[in-house]
C-alpha cells in the first residue's frame, strides 16, 4: 500500500509540475509539426511515458537505488517494436555453420577458463557507436566492435574500424536491410583485411549505385584488395 500511494504522489506530482514544460521540451527535438494526427498523437504519448520512466529512474540514482542515470534520446518516440523493427536487423546464426569453422581455429587450453572476463578493464572496448535511425547495420557495428577489441589484443592499438565498409562491400549481407555477423568475418578473410573508420567513415545509409558506378576511390579499393595492416595477421 505504501508503495502504491508513493507512485501515485510522485506520478501526480509529474503531470502537476514538471509535465508543464513538456511541450516546449518535446517542440525542440520532436514533433514539431504539432502532432494534430492521431499517429503523432500516439507518438507523443510513447514519448511522455518515456520521459515518464527515465525521470522515475533518475530520482532512484540519485537515492542511490541505481549506479546509473537514463536519459532520452531521437528514437524516444518509437516502441521498442518500431526500434526493433527500423534498426535491430541482425540476421539470426545457424549454430551448424559454426561447427566446422570454428573447429579449425580453435585449439586446445579450453580446460582452465576464468569465471568471468570484462575487456573494458584491459582497454580491448572501444567507445560505444550510433548507427543512426536510417540503416538497420547492427550486425556491421557487432562485427567491427568484436573485430576491434581482437586487434587490440594482439597489437596494443584499438583501431575503430569501418562498418560503411561492411555495409558497402560484404555482398553476402543485406547492406542498411540487415545481415550475419559470420558472414561479415568471413569478408574480412576473404578480403584480407577491412578498412580503418577513419580512411572509410560511416555514412549511415547504402550507396545509391551500390557497386563499382560512381563509387569513391576508398571504397572501390576496399571492395576489392585492400589490406589493413594492422588487421591483416587476424586469424578467425
Amino acid at each position: 500500500l505504501y508503495q502504491s500511494i508513493l507512485c501515485f504522489a510522485f506520478c501526480f506530482s509529474l503531470d502537476m509540475s514538471t509535465f508543464s514544460t513538456l511541450p516546449s521540451s518535446w517542440g525542440s527535438r520532436w514533433g514539431e509539426h504539432g502532432y494534430i494526427r492521431m499517429a503523432e498523437v500516439f507518438q507523443r504519448a510513447v514519448w511522455e511515458n518515456k520521459w515518464s520512466m527515465v525521470s522515475w529512474h533518475n530520482l532512484e540514482a540519485e537515492a542511490g537505488n541505481s549506479t546509473f542515470t537514463l536519459g532520452l534520446n531521437q528514437l524516444a518516440d518509437m516502441t521498442t517494436d518500431e526500434v526493433n523493427a527500423k534498426l535491430n536487423r541482425l540476421k539470426e546464426e545457424d549454430p551448424a555453420s559454426f561447427d566446422s569453422w570454428t573447429s579449425t581455429r580453435w585449439d586446445k587450453g579450453v580446460e582452465k577458463l576464468p569465471e568471468s572476463v570484462d575487456w573494458r578493464k584491459k582497454g580491448l572496448v572501444s567507445p560505444v557507436q550510433n548507427q543512426g535511425d536510417a540503416c538497420g547495420s547492427c550486425w556491421a557495428f557487432s562485427a567491427v566492435g568484436a573485430l576491434e577489441g581482437q586487434m587490440a589484443r594482439m597489437t596494443g592499438v584499438l583501431e575503430p574500424l569501418s562498418p560503411q565498409n561492411l555495409i558497402d562491400c560484404c555482398l553476402k549481407n543485406r547492406g542498411c536491410k540487415g545481415g550475419k555477423v559470420s558472414n561479415a568475418f568471413q569478408y574480412v578473410i576473404d578480403n584480407d583485411g577491412i578498412e580503418s573508420w577513419r580512411h572509410y567513415p560511416y555514412e549511415e545509409k547504402v550507396p545509391s549505385v551500390f557497386l563499382f558506378l560512381n563509387m569513391q576511390p576508398t571504397a572501390w579499393y576496399a571492395c576489392t584488395r585492400f589490406k589493413l595492416v594492422v588487421c591483416s595477421f587476424f586469424l578467425l
